[in-house]
């Protein structure tokens, strides 16, 4: 999809007198980098400290007057000008996939605050994502920035979760910790293209966040936290071994030492091997995914062209996607997908199916621990997955493995449910940190909007 113009959707937008919003372009990239130098100095340590470099405009954004689409440069940046002068922008990406809007990041100059330019942003957002034909829009927001949370309640945004120790924040004179974001959606579809989930679909866990984000359903228990599984942990022998082996697919580190931990952690049968999938096993794959005998039907989100770009074992180019396998008695059995962020240091799960001929072995379970501990071996801070709130194994399969639950993605599953007709369905959000307690930080509730606060107290229990 080509990035829409931006007189398209900013014109209903009311601004402050002189101000004018404007697409940004090639020209103003080095001035805005000095800018956000200067007005968020935090940046340079943060997650989204590529916003200070010259080659993340060049290589990731869409710029004012060249040709560009939502799949090569997935970012739109917009920025206020009064009397001639950037006084504030806003980071907007788009996941064409999904057909997702995020509000990346945002920042007003210290001495233009208060003069409604973050309301401004807010409703560009909206817009933007509109424009684009997004189904969802979403922002995360550090737990204590009692503006942007407010701004973003008040535009419309439901507080559906917290994705834990998402970003590293200056906390005090020389300590650097760990942050936790709250995680706010807003739905851009109709409320009658919203598939609710039934009762029996949901675990307690999810039946009670369901009913205190969205007063949805009646669930068995009180509204209380849950506390997951312990997580899978890399023995020092495997990680040891996983440093010492040079990788064949840049970063995925060689799996054969995880693979042979998991083996003689589970006492697995010398029926089941793990492995790396391979590019020889693509059409057997395509059958058991999309053919007529597919171990899971319907599986829409992760077509058969997903798998061609996978990191292969012999194929020594880098590559974000990566594919375990499980072949039982010599026959492909089970494929575990995960994507990889390394600048983010997020690990995201993003596929797991085996052949329900199977399930006495755990084939779900084997394959997810895999994935937990091959996110240990990159050295990543976090891992995050979605569960359609239909698929009750795969809640359950989070549950077992450590994942704790963190939020609802509201209508972010499209399902065809008939010829023409749509439903988008809500999702769980599940997710591990691998940062050792000492270096979080959680501020006092108070801090925090009511909004927040009460799933912040979900997710990881009062304080």
């Amino acid at each position: 999809m080509r990035w829409p113009d931006i007189e398209s959707f900013a014109h209903n937008i009311q601004l402050p007198t002189g101000v004018r919003a404007r697409q940004l372009a090639r020209g103003d990239v080095p001035g805005l980098i000095r800018l956000l130098s200067r007005w968020q100095p935090s940046l340079a340590e943060a997650e989204d400290a590529a916003l200070l470099t010259a080659r993340f405009y060049e290589e990731q954004v869409a710029l004012a007057g060249e040709d560009c689409s939502t799949a090569t440069r997935p970012t739109f940046v917009i920025v206020l000008v009064r009397e001639g002068a950037i006084v504030s922008c806003t980071v907007n990406d788009f996941d064409d996939e999904g057909r997702v809007s995020l509000g990346r990041f945002s920042v007003v100059a210290p001495e233009q605050r208060g003069q409604g330019l973050g309301r401004v942003h807010v409703e560009l957002q909206i817009a933007l994502a509109r424009a684009g034909g997004a189904v969802l829009t979403h922002g995360f927001v550090e737990l204590d920035n009692l503006v942007q949370s407010g701004l973003l309640i008040r535009a419309g945004y439901r507080v559906c979760g917290v994705l834990p120790d998402a970003d590293w924040k200056s906390v005090g004179p020389r300590r650097v910790l760990c942050v936790s974001e709250a995680a706010l959606f807003a739905p851009l579809v109709s409320p009658e293209q919203i598939a609710w989930p039934e009762a029996a679909a949901m675990r307690p866990a999810t039946a009670a966040l369901m009913k205190l984000v969205f007063d949805h359903g009646d669930p068995p228990g009180p509204l209380v936290s849950f506390q997951p599984e312990p997580v899978p942990e890399l023995e020092p022998a495997t990680r040891a071994r996983v440093a010492a082996e040079p990788s064949h697919a840049p970063p995925w580190p060689e799996l054969d030492p995880i693979a042979e931990q998991l083996a003689e952690q589970l006492a697995l049968s010398p029926r089941v091997v793990l492995r790396r999938l391979r590019p020889r096993d693509l059409a057997e794959i395509a059958d058991r995914v999309h053919g007529p005998q597919a171990w899971q039907p319907a599986i829409e989100r992760e077509p058969l062209a997903r798998l061609r770009s996978l990191a292969f074992d012999d194929s020594g180019t880098p590559d974000p996607v990566h594919g375990w396998c499980v072949v039982v008695d010599g026959a492909l059995a089970g494929l575990g997908l995960a994507r990889c962020d390394v600048s983010r240091s997020w690990l995201f799960p993003r596929l797991i199916v085996t052949d329900p001929r199977h399930d006495e072995l755990k084939l779900p379970s084997l394959l997810m621990r895999a994935q937990i501990l091959t996110a240990q071996a990159l050295e990543l801070e976090t891992i995050t997955t979605f569960v359609p709130l239909r698929h009750l194994r795969g809640q359950l399969l989070c549950e077992a493995t450590g994942f704790r639950l963190v939020g609802i993605s509201p209508a972010s599953e499209r399902r065809v449910i008939a010829a023409g007709a749509v439903r988008y369905a809500s999702e769980a959000v599940y997710s591990i940190s691998l940062v050792p307690p000492e270096l979080r930080y959680l501020p006092p509730r108070e801090q925090m909007q009511p909004e927040v606060a009460s799933v912040v107290d979900f997710v990881f229990g009062p304080r």
